[in-house]
């Protein structure tokens, strides 16, 4: 691999001069190659696998804000703002979301450096994450409700298993048939043996 070429490819893409320069480092990859260009779009046929070549910052910036901001170095605090002013158009579209998911993970130091972004993303996430709170606290509820019954029903199946045995101890087979039939005579010999 040539000098040059070394140097090209540890350029930024987006600093590169042309792709097809950069492509051109290896001759059998470059045997039948074909590049067409398209405003900030190279397409590359030939031989092998067909692929694009996609220069973010060539790209035509109205048609393809999304695209163009997928980058770890976004244009400015005006550009993240923007960002979220178009999220907000978008917010229930789950394409959107991973994409600004991606974004904001990519640019978490610009978000966060600038507290007027945060304070409006928090703003258009609060319902989200309220949303979220409060299907985790439902949830939360549901599963606790459910294992604070089973352990009740649990526990009292133990006691009621040492009353039968207490009292098949004390040879009292009429009352393990009555408690049986009623709870409340149950409670009674249950304060009567201390169980």
């Amino acid at each position: 691999m040539g000098k040059t070429h070394t140097k090209e490819m540890q350029k930024d893409p987006q600093e590169r001069a042309d792709p097809r320069q950069f492509l051109q480092w290896h001759p059998a990859f470059c045997a039948g190659m074909q590049i067409e260009l398209e405003e900030g779009i190279y397409y590359v046929t030939g031989d092998y696998l067909p692929i694009q070549i996609l220069l973010l910052n060539r790209l035509p910036e109205e048609e393809n804000f999304w695209l163009r901001n997928l980058t770890d170095h976004l244009e400015g605090e005006k550009c993240a703002e923007r960002l979220v002013r178009e999220y907000r158009r978008h917010k229930d579209n789950t394409l959107y979301q991973a994409m600004m998911d991606i974004i904001i993970r990519a640019n978490r130091e610009q978000f966060e450096e600038a507290k007027n972004m945060c304070d409006a993303l928090r703003e258009l996430f609060a319902e989200e994450l309220e949303e979220k709170y409060q299907a985790g606290e439902s949830e939360g509820r549901r599963e606790g409700l459910m294992k604070g019954r089973q352990e009740g029903r649990q526990e009292g199946r133990s006691e009621l298993s040492r009353l039968i045995l207490k009292l098949s101890e004390l040879g009292r087979t009429d009352d393990i048939i009555k408690a049986a039939e009623n709870p409340e005579y149950q409670e009674q010999l249950m304060k009567e043996l201390g169980i």
